[in-house]
């Protein structure tokens, strides 16, 4: 029920709530961190860091990390990004905007756990993924302004990583 009520919230509130007259300006925003999503999936899919477990209910529907991956990523992800996008202020309160984002990511991430949504793998915990979502609302943000040199970021975060969780490069297939 955890990921259904997600499902609905985030599609609800970019609905009710987004800039949908300028869906266009935030469109490259969305593909990029759809694909960012598929990234880690592709490279982390025998050597995961965290994983979405399939949940009672939708667990038919949704009964793996895989698709359960796919769903966030082709709807969660656009709404975050046009929710996040459209409303993005400037000046000092553009990091209190942010970071209002990135602990939003982490109570939904703190509420998983005792849920079983998410488990962690090879060394990463919930702290990983508070410096993860700031590094994520960051660079979104910076994608929206500056496509490429996002990019260059999201390749960097890769590196850096992989390589600090020993990512086996034996173990992207």
């Amino acid at each position: 029920m955890f990921r259904i009520l997600l499902f609905i919230i985030f599609i609800y509130s970019a609905y009710k709530w987004s800039d949908w007259r300028n869906w266009s300006l935030y469109y490259p925003s969305i593909l990029f961190f759809i694909i960012c999503s598929l990234l880690y999936n592709l490279l982390y899919y025998n050597y995961p860091l965290w994983k979405f477990e399939p949940l009672p209910i939708i667990e038919r529907l949704l009964p793996n990390n895989t698709l359960i991956s796919i769903a966030v990523s082709f709807t969660i992800f656009p709404c975050t990004t046009l929710l996040y996008l459209s409303h993005l202020p400037k000046g000092k309160k553009e990091i209190i905007y942010m970071l209002t984002w990135v602990l939003f990511y982490t109570l939904i991430e703190l509420i998983s756990i005792p849920c079983q949504a998410i488990s962690y793998h090879n060394g990463w915990h919930l702290g990983y993924s508070l410096v993860f979502n700031i590094i994520t609302f960051s660079i979104l943000r910076i994608h929206h302004k500056r496509p490429l040199v996002a990019w260059g970021f999201v390749f960097i975060a890769i590196v850096i990583i992989s390589t600090y969780f020993k990512l086996p490069l034996d173990s992207i297939e």
